[in-house]
């Protein structure tokens, strides 16, 4: 992923998934810019050994070092995050 972005301008990284739990589940994702929900995408639905990947953006609009984003994986009708994975940017005006 790109280490460097300048403020405003969109970051595309790849949002991947893969089912490995022998069943079919229903999964949702939340983006958080620095502890911040900015996005929660529609729910996936994944048989098992099923897999989704897609492009997404993100916009950083605080400049500094250290700048996060945080993607959330739930599974439905499981309380709290299921898997979770950030990054860490330095952002520039």
């Amino acid at each position: 992923y790109p280490l460097q972005a300048a403020s405003g301008e969109p970051v595309t990284v790849r949002l991947g998934i893969a089912n490995h739990e022998q069943i079919t589940w229903t999964y949702r994702i939340d983006m958080l810019l620095n502890g911040t929900v900015t996005e929660q995408r529609d729910p996936i639905v994944l048989e098992d050994g099923g897999t989704h990947d897609e492009p997404v953006n993100i916009v950083f609009t605080t400049t500094g070092e250290g700048q996060r984003a945080d993607f959330h994986l739930y599974r439905e009708g499981q309380a709290g995050v299921y898997r979770s994975v950030h990054l860490l940017v330095t952002v520039t005006d």
